[in-house]
C-alpha cells in the first residue's frame, strides 16, 4: 500500500517482484469490504466470516520487507537523506489530497480549539503517533496507518543500521515494546472504545506506532531471510504452485479463526482483554510473513497469476484505493433513490467502479506528478540532474498502463477523459433526481439476532424527556450509523410492537459505527411521534455485552454496543411512534433509524 518504490533490489537481481504488488491490492480489497458491511444491503457479507480489518496488518509487514529488499544496506547523511525525501514524496501527497477532500466534504468535528494541532498534526503526518482519539481518527480516519507508517519510515536508517547483526535483538525488542503497550492497556483497564478524551486500548495496541512496530520489524527479519534462503530454494513449478496453495490456505483459515482464537476464555484470563484485542487484529502477521515469502519465491502458478500487467496496475493504485474509498462510502449512499432501480449487488458494483475510478486518477494525477516533484528536489537546488539509483514506480507502472490500453485497441488519454466524464456526469445524473445536502448519507442494518431471553434491560425505570437533551447541544445530527431495537418488554420485535399507554416501555439493543469501527459514549432514544409534534427522549444505559455483534461485525470494540433504556410512558400522547437511536460523542450525533414502531 505505501511502499514508494517498485520491488526492485538495488544491489542484487534487480528483479521486480510483480507478484507482492499485486498482493496490495487484494489486501485493500479487503480493507474496502470490511468497511461497506451493511452499506449495501447483504452484499459484502464475507466480512462476518472473515477478519479483515487485519489487512493493514499484512501491509506493514509487506512495507518491512520490500525497504530492506529495496535498502539492504542504508549509509551515510546524503542516502539517508534521499530514503527520507523518498518516502515523503509517496506518502503525501495522496494523503494531503484526501485530507483537502475531507475537509470540504465532511462537517468539521466541534473541538475547535483543539482543531489547528489537529489539522497540523494530521498534514505533519503524526496525528497516530498521539494516543487521542481526535488526532489519530481526524477528518479521512484511515489515514492514521499512513502516520503509523510514517513512523516507521523515520526510523528505518536505525532499524537497518547492522541489521546481519543486530536483527534478533531488534525483533525481541519491538516485541517486547508490544508487551509493554497490552500490559500498561490492562492494568489501567484502558476502554476498549476510543473516548472523545482520554487513551484507550486500541490507541496503544491497535492505533499507535509503537505497539505495531513488530510487525514492521518481522517484515524486515522476513526479507533477510528470504535473501539468505532463496538462491538454495529450487522448487518446481508443481510443487512451488502446491506450496503457494497450501500457505495461501493457512492465511485465509488464520484470518477467519484469530477471531475465534480472541474470544476464547481462556485468552482473556491468561492475556487480558488488550491480548485478546491484538490477537483479533493483527494476530495473523506470522502468515503474512510467510504467504510473502513464498510468493516473492516466484515459484508456482498464483505468484505468475499475480504477476499478469493488470493485477500488478491494481496493485500499483492500491494506495489510492486505501485513501479514498471510505470517503466514497460516506457520501456515496447520499443519494439511495436515484438507484432504487438496480439490485444492492448492481449498486455495490458502481460503487466499486467509482473508487477505482478515482483512484485511478488520484494515482495518476496526484501521486505520480508530486512524486516525480518532490524527488525532483534535490537536483533543482544544485541546478543539475540527478538520476537515482532505483527505478520509481511511475515508469513501469505507466508504460505498462500504456501497453494495456494499446493492447485493448484504446489511447491511454482516452480512457482517463472517460473516467472524468464518469465522476462529472454520475453526480450531475444523480443530484438530478434526488437532491439532498452532501455531508447525509443513507442507513443500512445489518441484523443481528440475539439468543432469546439473554440480553434484558438492567436500567431502572425513568421519565422521557420532550426537551432537547443537553449531550445534543451544540451537535449537528447526521444520518448513519449501525443500530438495532431488538426487544421491547421482553418480546422480539420485528417492526412494530403495541404498548399500553399507563404501562412502562424496557428497550434492549445495540448501536455502533461500522464505517469508523467504533462505539458511541452515549445512545439517546428518541421517540417521533407520526403527527410530528411530539418527540421525546431517553437516555439509555451501557452496560450490556454484545459479544454476538462484536463476532458478526469481526471487531471486538462492539462487544460493548449494547444499551437498555426503561421508561415511564404513562405521560406521553397516545400514537404511533418511530424510534430512532442517536449515536452521540463530543463531535458528532449521529441518528438511526431503526424502522421500528
Amino acid at each position: 500500500m505505501k511502499d514508494g518504490y517498485q520491488l526492485l533490489a538495488a544491489s542484487h537481481s534487480g528483479k521486480k517482484l510483480d507478484a507482492l504488488t499485486s498482493l496490495r491490492f487484494i489486501a485493500v480489497a479487503m480493507i474496502v469490504v470490511f468497511h461497506s458491511q451493511g452499506q449495501f444491503g447483504n452484499i459484502g457479507n464475507i466480512a462476518e466470516y472473515f477478519t479483515l480489518n487485519q489487512a493493514v496488518s499484512f501491509f506493514f509487514v509487506l512495507s518491512g520487507f520490500v525497504l530492506v529488499y529495496v535498502y539492504p544496506t542504508l549509509n551515510g547523511i546524503k542516502n539517508i537523506g534521499r530514503f527520507w525525501l523518498a518516502r515523503i514524496a509517496r506518502l503525501w501527497p495522496a494523503h494531503a489530497a484526501t485530507l483537502v477532500l475531507a475537509l470540504l466534504l465532511i462537517p468539521l468535528p466541534s473541538l475547535r480549539d483543539s482543531l489547528p494541532w489537529i489539522l497540523l498534526a494530521n498534514l505533519s503526518m503524526v496525528h497516530a503517533w498521539v494516543p487521542l482519539r481526535e488526532y489519530f481518527f481526524s477528518f479521512n480516519s484511515l489515514s492514521w496507518a499512513i502516520s503509523t507508517e510514517f513512523f516507521f519510515y523515520l526510523i528505518f536508517p536505525l532499524l537497518i543500521y547492522r541489521w546481519d547483526r543486530t536483527w534478533l535483538v531488534k525483533l525481541l525488542a519491538s516485541f517486547a515494546l508490544l508487551g509493554i503497550m497490552i500490559y500498561l492497556a490492562n492494568v489501567f483497564h484502558l476502554p476498549s472504545i476510543p473516548p472523545v478524551s482520554g487513551v484507550s486500548l486500541p490507541a496503544l495496541v491497535y492505533i499507535s506506532p509503537l505497539g505495531r512496530l513488530w510487525e514492521f520489524v518481522f517484515g524486515m527479519t522476513v526479507a533477510w531471510v528470504w535473501r539468505r534462503k532463496n538462491p538454495r530454494i529450487l522448487f518446481g513449478r508443481i510443487t512451488g504452485t502446491l506450496v503457494e496453495l497450501i500457505v495461501l490456505a493457512a492465511t485465509v483459515a488464520s484470518i477467519h479463526y484469530s477471531t475465534v482464537l480472541s474470544f476464547m476464555p481462556a485468552v482473556r484470563i491468561v492475556g487480558g482483554e488488550a491480548v485478546s484485542y491484538w490477537i483479533s487484529s493483527a494476530g495473523s502477521a506470522p502468515l503474512f510473513g510467510l504467504l510473502i515469502f513464498v510468493m516473492a519465491l516466484e515459484k508456482g502458478l498464483v505468484s505468475r497469476v499475480l504477476s499478469w500487467r493488470f493485477a500488478v496496475l491494481l496493485g500499483e493504485i492500491s494506495y489510492s484505493v486505501y485513501l479514498v474509498h471510505q470517503l466514497l462510502l460516506h457520501f456515496f449512499p447520499v443519494y439511495p433513490h436515484a438507484l432504487s432501480g438496480l439490485q444492492e449487488w448492481a449498486v455495490y458494483a458502481v460503487y466499486w467502479m467509482a473508487v477505482l475510478v478515482v483512484s485511478h486518477l488520484m494515482w495518476k494525477f496526484v501521486e505520480q506528478p508530486c512524486r516525480k516533484l518532490i524527488n525532483g528536489l534535490p537536483s533543482r537546488i544544485r541546478g543539475g540532474t540527478e538520476e537515482s539509483p532505483l527505478k520509481r514506480p511511475g515508469q513501469g507502472a505507466l508504460v505498462r498502463l500504456r501497453e494495456l490500453f494499446t493492447k485493448a485497441g484504446l489511447k491511454a488519454r482516452w480512457v482517463v477523459i472517460g473516467e472524468v466524464l464518469f465522476l462529472v456526469l454520475v453526480p450531475m445524473v444523480v443530484g438530478h433526481f434526488v437532491p439532498r445536502p452532501f455531508y447525509l448519507f443513507q442507513h443500512r442494518v445489518t441484523q443481528v439476532v440475539p439468543e432469546e431471553g439473554k440480553f434484558r434491560p438492567v436500567s431502572s425505570p425513568s421519565a422521557l424527556s420532550s426537551s432537547l437533551p443537553e449531550a445534543l447541544s451544540g451537535l449537528t445530527l447526521l444520518s448513519g450509523g449501525n443500530c438495532n431495537v431488538e426487544m421491547i418488554n421482553d418480546t422480539m420485535i420485528a417492526k412494530e410492537a403495541v404498548i399500553s399507554k399507563k404501562g412502562k416501555i424496557a428497550l434492549v439493543g445495540w448501536a455502533a459505527n461500522v464505517q469508523s469501527g467504533s462505539v458511541p459514549t452515549t445512545v439517546i432514544v428518541q421517540f417521533s411521534n407520526a403527527d410530528g409534534n411530539h418527540d421525546f427522549y431517553g437516555t439509555a444505559l451501557r452496560l450490556t455485552k454484545r459479544p454476538d455483534v462484536a463476532k458478526a461485525y469481526n471487531n471486538p470494540l462492539f462487544e460493548n454496543a449494547g444499551y437498555d433504556l426503561s421508561a415511564d410512558i404513562s405521560t406521553m400522547p397516545t400514537g404511533q411512534y418511530t424510534l430512532k437511536i442517536i449515536q452521540v460523542d463530543e463531535k458528532e450525533a449521529i441518528v438511526c433509524n431503526t424502522r421500528k414502531e
